[in-house]
């Protein structure tokens, strides 16, 4: 935490003594309080989750998450394609659904590669809201694909082996569900799913 707090305050020096450059130096301010509040999510990870429930458009929680990666804006490394239908709103906890949806969207963005794709697609099935995540990688073998959701499991170097782990843990407590397709050789997809009662229940 102690870095995130020096940049932070930097952050607000710096919007003081530069104010024409205020405006990015708000959003440096806004992405350290928001990676904050992830970093004390991850520390609670073995305590039982007490989602906040309120009626929420997935679609704006998309956008909110795509904006935090800068390669969007910068045209560098892989991309972002948004295929986002009309939803109704569900109940979700807002600030750990945008967790959600940076991790999954970050793996596809690694697997993908510098000069891959990304592509995140929402839509309104039977009784569920889903967004799918399909990224352009080589695929998840067959003897590891049982143990992705796992805690501390990881394929990374400098790994934790938390994202996707938090996310199920999340999902659950949403009553929800997140599935994990992967193919070698033909990239991994993963979907959310989220009840439609979630909203008369929030």
């Amino acid at each position: 935490r102690n870095p995130l707090a020096s940049i932070r305050a930097a952050s607000q020096i710096g919007s003081v003594e530069a104010p024409e450059s205020s405006e990015v130096f708000q959003d440096v301010i806004a992405t350290v309080d928001r990676l904050e509040r992830w970093v004390q999510n991850l520390l609670s990870y073995m305590k039982p989750l007490n989602l906040n429930l309120v009626p929420e458009d997935l679609n704006r929680l998309i956008s909110s998450a795509v904006s935090t990666f800068p390669n969007q804006t910068t045209g560098q490394g892989p991309q972002l394609v948004l295929d986002l239908h009309p939803l109704p709103p569900v109940g979700t906890d807002v600030q750990w659904t945008e967790q959600v949806l940076v991790a999954v969207i970050a793996n596809a963005m690694e697997a993908s590669g510098p000069d891959g794709r990304v592509f995140v697609n929402s839509r309104l099935a039977r009784e569920t809201v889903e967004i799918h995540v399909r990224d352009e990688g080589s695929g998840i073998s067959k003897a590891i694909l049982d143990k992705v959701f796992e805690p501390y499991f990881t394929t990374k170097p400098t790994g934790v082996g938390l994202g996707l782990a938090m996310a199920k843990k999340v999902m659950n407590a949403n009553q929800g569900t997140i599935e994990l397709h992967s193919e070698e050789g033909r990239g991994t997809t993963v979907t959310l799913s989220y009840p439609l009662s979630s909203f008369q229940e929030a």
